[in-house]
Order: C-alpha cells, then structure tokens, then sequence
C-alpha cells in the first residue's frame, strides 16, 4: 500500500536529490546560486545570492509577512490563499509555479539567517537541480529519473510515484519534490536505512556522507532554531530535516532529526540506529512516545562530551501514587504544526478513582478529568 506523506518528500525527495548531485558533482553544489540555474522573474533583488542549500534550509529570505526576526514565525508565508490556492491548487506548469514563487517579497535580512518555512522555494530548488543535471548531462537528463535510478533502484526500490508538473505539451514536467512522494512502508524502511548508514549502501556511497551528517545533526552544524521548545531545549531546521533536543535519563544530549508531513506523518532516525515512522491523518505529532519506545529497545549510545547532569526531580509522595493511572491524554493549545513544540499551556489530565486535594490527600471522586499540571 502506498501512502501520501506530503512534506517528508521534501526530506526523502529535495534533500535526497541534492545529497546525490553532491556525491556526484561534489558538496559545492549546496553553495550553486538559484539564481544560475531558473530564470528569477522577482521585482526585488532577493534572490541574488540564495543558494541551492539556502532553499533547503528554508532560509531563503524571501517572504511576505512578518518583516522581524523575533519572535520568529516561521510558517508565517505557509498556510496562506497565495501558497494553497495560488501555488499548490491553481498553478499547474512549471513556468506558473516559478511565477507564484518569485511573486514574493523579499525580508530585510537576506538568506541563511532565518527559517520561514515555504514550499514555494522547494519548488524553485526542483527546478534549479533538473536544470544543473541537464547542463551536466544534457537536455533529456530527468531529476527525478536520475534519483531512481541512483539511488532508490540500488535499494531495491523500483517503482517511486512522484507528482510532476503538468506541462501543456504534455512532456514530462519538474518534480514537486515538496511534497507529492507516495512510498510504501517497506520503501521508507530502505530509505531511512540507508540515512542511518550514512548514505553508504553496500559499499557504495550513494549521498555525500559530509552534507548528510550535516542534515542528521552529527557534526557541530546545528541549522536555524524553529522557534519552538520542548522540556529538554530549542528545536532546530536543517537540510530539510527537523530536530528535537533529548536528554536521556543519564544525561547524555541528543539533537533527534526526524521528517513531517501535514496530517501526522513523522519519520523518526534514533541516535541508536533505529528509525520510527508513523504513516496518519489525524493531525498527531507527537514524537516522545516513538523516542522513548526506540531507547527501550537499544539505548542510545552517549556521544563524548555530551553527558549533562539531569536536573533535579521532586519525589512524588506515597500518597500521590496512591491514584493509579487508568489511561492519560496530552492536550496543547496555541496554533502550531509539529505539537510537541507548544506555543501554548500544556495541560495534562489523569483519568484516575481519586483526586488530590493540593497534594495532601485523595477523596474518591468516581470517573473525573481533572488537570494536575504540577506534575506536568
């Protein structure tokens, strides 16, 4: 079965044809300029210096709303008429989604500084790099029959649906590439295998090993703060991969990258070797029960120098486990894509026989939800 997992195609599709023109051509290809390789119909001059890695950082600087660094929002120019309407739904060639793209405005900061989130510049990646494999290939060469045959074939993945523009001569179009990836589950074990390794598969190396260890947080390169925090620290975006801080019950200190798509599509690579992924359409991103399942089966190993004191922790008393758990819910509120980042209060609510009374005592109250966020 084949599964729509939108925007993990920016992930296993722009992040991975990049990482393979890399291996190719050499890493210099995140540093090519757009602007070289699509024809930039902008009314500014935003775009000049905005690399092929810019775009896949999303750190292009080119936007219409919200001209101020912090607070940061960065799906601010995402969810809008112009992008859904404009771009996904109403442009259907190559040339009208260019035109949707380059109809943005330009920030006061320029690219690699700070992320806004917009797929429109995915796109005008998937073009840049179908134009640089033709300049090196010639004019029948394919950015995405390239990645295919590359490195998905080699995998044993033969079949790999992509969604393409629909070009009015009926020629094969561009690769959407941010989103538009229909994989089985079988193909998203390969894959992420496959990044787990390193981009390394049989002895061949299919991705550039540097640019990718970039992209999974193994080297010092952190990418751009999303904005968003959960209990351990600041979550991160880099290379087209999202990040969660983790401390382990040891101390040891994670940068966890995982893929996500709209719906609830997460996949998850654990410092363990291990990948989780939840394939949904419920809206539901929670990660910490995927890493904390992956840690019981492997631990994670502690990378050097990354160990870190845990904090302190109040002991819960006799009398407060006196109310056995009989099934909980996390509940956030706040507008927000990725849940576990909470621009919002975090309530947490037991479903128990007893309630506590300010932490001195429990008197049976039947079935109840009540908040008892001084354990949150």
């Amino acid at each position: 079965m084949r599964h729509g997992v939108f925007s993990v195609t920016k992930s296993l599709g722009a992040a991975v044809a990049l990482l393979r023109l890399a291996q190719t051509y050499g890493d210099q290809v995140f540093d090519v300029k757009l602007k070289d390789y699509v024809s930039v119909t902008a009314a500014h001059d935003g775009w000049e210096q905005v690399t092929f890695g810019d775009a896949l950082n999303m750190a292009t600087g080119i936007g219409d709303h919200w001209p101020q660094r912090e607070p940061n929002y960065p799906f601010v120019d995402e969810e809008t008429p112009k992008l859904i309407q404009g771009f996904l739904i109403g442009a259907r060639t190559a040339q009208d989604k260019l035109a949707v793209a380059f109809s943005y405005g330009r920030y006061p900061w320029g690219p690699g500084h700070v992320l806004r989130y917009n797929s429109t510049h995915t796109f005008v990646l998937a073009a840049a790099m179908d134009r640089f494999l033709k300049r090196q290939v010639g004019p029948h060469a394919h950015l995405w029959e390239m990645v295919v045959a590359e490195v998905f074939q080699p995998l044993g993945i033969f079949h790999a649906p992509m969604r393409h523009t629909q070009e009015a001569d009926g020629g094969r179009g561009i690769p959407h590439l941010l989103h538009g990836l229909y994989p089985t589950i079988d193909d998203l074990a390969k894959l992420t295998t496959l990044l787990q390794h390193g981009g390394r598969h049989q002895g061949r190396q299919l991705l550039s090993a540097t640019k990718l260890a970039e992209a999974l947080y193994r080297t010092e390169a952190r990418g751009l703060p999303t904005a968003w925090e959960n209990r351990f620290g600041q979550g991160r975006y880099h290379r087209s991969f999202w990040s969660m801080p983790y401390r382990t019950a040891t101390g040891c200190v994670f940068q966890i990258p995982f893929m996500a798509g709209v719906g609830g599509n997460v996949m998850v690579l654990l410092p363990n070797g291990l990948s989780a992924f939840r394939v949904a359409d419920g809206g539901h991103y929670d990660l910490d029960a995927m890493v904390r399942a992956g840690e019981a089966i492997r631990p994670f190993p502690c990378p050097a120098g990354s160990a870190e004191a845990p904090p302190s922790r109040q002991l819960l008393r006799a009398n407060d486990l006196q109310a056995l758990f009989a099934g909980h819910t996390l509940d956030a509120h706040g507008g927000h894509r990725f849940p576990f980042y909470d621009l919002g209060p975090v309530h947490l609510y037991l479903a128990c026989a007893m309630k506590l009374i300010d932490g001195m005592g429990v008197i049976p109250t039947g079935s109840i939800r009540e908040p008892a966020s001084r354990w949150g």
